[in-house]
């Protein structure tokens, strides 16, 4: 069984939700059927392999990239799955909830061109139906949008933080986690980011709430907890710029591998 309050999370940042239409052979008209599909790089696919091996499916590369792989989930196994993940969906629960909601029969050609005028509105949410993120989905949602990052700033000291990044016009997860965690959100051109920076306390926070669920950016957020959490990074404690240093590169690092005994 795959953890499907990860997996909302995880496909409300980096899954699709479609409606696959095919047209009647030997006929008029179309049947519309649920698709799921989800993407990642390849030296990161564990999560699309644990999902595609639970439906019996295969993972494929992408054909604009080949860098990059995807499962696809379709027909029954993607009603199936859109059933178990709906209720925790934070900003494709209600684009999930319209598409199970379509009925199994053909459609015309204005049918259809209506369903992808809805879908296309559905896709945004910029306000969360929940009050707190839970544990699961947010990191999920991480694993997905997010990014650990630290560096050397102007005057020595090292500043660390977590960025998750959205579509301006699907925000409503990035402001679920901003008031429950605080950060701020920063716009730009499409996209909108939350930032939240580590602080000792902050960093310790986090993690305590959710980092033990994370798979993919597990080992980055477990790194920036024992560094800035334990306040190793303070020079009044001794840290030196080769230390500091050397925990910036780690970091990065970090991000390039993969994630080790997650699955």
């Amino acid at each position: 069984m795959i953890d499907f309050k990860y997996f909302a999370g995880f496909i409300d940042a980096d899954g699709s939700i479609q409606a696959h239409v095919q047209k009647v052979k030997n006929g008029d008209g179309f049947y519309v059927h649920p698709v799921v599909s989800l993407s990642q790089r390849k030296f990161r696919a564990q999560n699309l392999e644990e999902i595609a091996d639970f439906y019996d499916l295969s993972v494929c590369e992408e054909s604009r990239n080949p860098e990059m792989v995807e499962v696809r989930i379709s027909g029954d196994k993607g009603r199936r799955l859109l059933e178990q993940i709906k209720k925790h969906l934070v900003i494709k629960d209600e684009l999930a909830e319209y598409i199970l909601n379509l009925e199994r029969r053909v459609y015309t050609q204005e049918e259809v061109d209506t369903i992808r005028q809805i879908i296309k509105t559905l896709r945004k949410k910029n306000v969360s139906n929940k009050n707190f993120p839970s544990r699961k989905w947010m990191a999920g949602y991480i694993d997905g949008d997010g990014c650990i990052q630290a560096y050397i700033y102007r005057t020595g000291s090292v500043k660390s933080h977590l960025t998750i990044t959205s579509w301006n016009e699907a925000q409503a997860g990035l402001e679920l986690i901003r008031k429950s965690f605080g950060g701020c959100i920063i716009h730009h051109g499409n996209a909108s980011r939350l930032q939240i920076s580590f602080t000792p306390s902050k960093v310790r926070e986090l993690y305590d709430y959710f980092g033990k669920h994370l798979r993919i950016k597990k080992d980055q957020m477990i790194l920036a907890r024992d560094y800035i959490g334990n306040n190793r990074h303070s020079k009044r404690n001794g840290a030196t710029d080769e230390q500091n240093k050397k925990f910036c590169d780690t970091l990065a690092t970090t991000k390039s591998e993969s994630p080790k005994g997650m699955l």
